[in-house]
């Protein structure tokens, strides 16, 4: 006789289904890729360093050694680029008429009118060959441009001494022709260092600072004029560049800025 009821597959008696184990689904988190930040210029840098590093959009950059932390506008469009901007009057939003210590650390505003600074411009001029690049419009709208081979500033110590010399462009050379600003120690309307013995060429001339010579044929930080009208008027309390055509004329807008050679 069959026991039907010994063996543990007797049929009749109900069991649970063999556990089937699922592996855990393990989702793991999006990888996020941060975009590599761009390549930083050298510690002696410039916007020269910033255009070599890959940086051509125009505006303001921060520049590192020698001036850690200083802010410029960098030109990354005229003449290939790369030009640091040291000065710029566009509109009379920034006056001019400044004290020595005032055009020693600078002032103004990097995206509008501003000087960087006697301090800054030497200290970036010391550390090798700059050439300079003034760019200029008259009240026409006709623009030239007048550069520089050599271009370099002295410390303080100095008066902020101008070597500049070399020449080219289209706006004819107001600043190594006749009373040349070559050799000329910085002058502002609190310390008179031209070679005018009559004059106090920061007076007459806004009160402005520059490179007086016997006060001379050019000064860029003068007031922008509209319909001055009389030539004394423009040349005394106006932006001067006076190989501009013939002389005469007003400019709206000039830019200095250096880039190394």
């Amino acid at each position: 006789m069959i026991d039907f009821f010994s063996n543990q597959q007797t049929w009749g008696v109900c069991q649970d289904p063999p556990r089937v184990t699922t592996p855990a689904v393990t989702t793991a988190p999006p990888q996020v890729t941060t975009p590599a930040a761009p390549t930083a210029p050298p510690a002696d840098t410039d916007c020269a360093a910033y255009k070599a590093a890959g940086h051509t959009t125009s505006g303001v950059y921060t520049l590192g050694s020698p001036l850690s932390g200083v802010e410029v506008y960098c030109d990354m469009d005229t003449a290939g680029g790369g030009w640091t901007v040291i000065q710029r009057r566009q509109d009379n939003s920034v006056p001019f008429d400044r004290t020595w210590v005032e055009y020693k650390h600078g002032f103004g505003n990097k995206n509008g009118e501003y000087w960087l600074g006697n301090e800054n411009i030497h200290r970036l001029t010391a550390q090798k060959d700059f050439r300079l690049r003034i760019d200029m419009m008259d009240i026409n709208g006709q623009e030239r441009y007048a550069e520089y081979n050599t271009f370099r500033v002295s410390g303080e110590s100095d008066g902020y001494r101008l070597t500049i010399s070399g020449y080219s462009g289209t706006a004819g050379d107001s600043m190594t022709h006749i009373y040349s600003n070559n050799g000329q120690r910085f002058s502002t309307v609190d310390r008179d260092n031209d070679d005018d013995r009559e004059r106090d060429c920061s007076q007459r001339h806004a009160q402005g600072g520059w490179w007086y010579n016997r006060c001379g044929t050019s000064f860029l930080n003068g007031n922008l004029l509209r319909n001055c009208g009389v030539h004394y008027c423009s040349y005394s309390q106006g932006v001067v560049w006076w190989n501009w055509i013939d002389g005469g004329g007003e400019l709206t807008f000039v830019s200095m800025k250096i880039r190394p050679r």
